[in-house]
């Protein structure tokens, strides 16, 4: 079904109202069209770590659809949301998450390179 932005013609009138309307058929059936902001807008921020697997918490919790089993391995199907890229990410405790966030101990090797602040 397509729709078809319509202005209705007045007899008389000489400019078009400002309202709009659209048919989704050949017969005049007009729904009015709504008023929205259809500016773009700016992408979201990067997600942080913590965010990354509280959406992969939410992901795993979601009711999963009874799926047949892959006909090749036997293994049953998984589909999560097909949108969301965090498939491949491993799931790490708080500890982990944390650790990986320090920054790395000071080496001991002896260079002859200042440190960089």
């Amino acid at each position: 079904m397509r729709s078809c932005l319509k202005v209705p013609h007045l007899a008389g009138l000489q400019r078009s109202p400002s309202s709009k309307f659209v048919s989704f058929s050949d017969d005049d059936d007009v729904h009015i069209a709504d008023e929205w902001d259809r500016t773009p807008t700016q992408p979201t921020k990067d997600l942080c770590y913590h965010e990354i697997l509280e959406m992969k918490a939410i992901q795993n919790s979601l009711p999963q659809a009874d799926q047949l089993s892959d006909p090749l391995t036997g293994r049953p199907a998984r589909q999560f949301l097909s949108k969301i890229p965090i498939t491949l990410l491993p799931l790490l405790s708080d500890e982990s998450a944390s650790e990986s966030s320090q920054p790395p101990p000071p080496s001991t090797s002896t260079s002859n390179f200042p440190r960089v602040p």
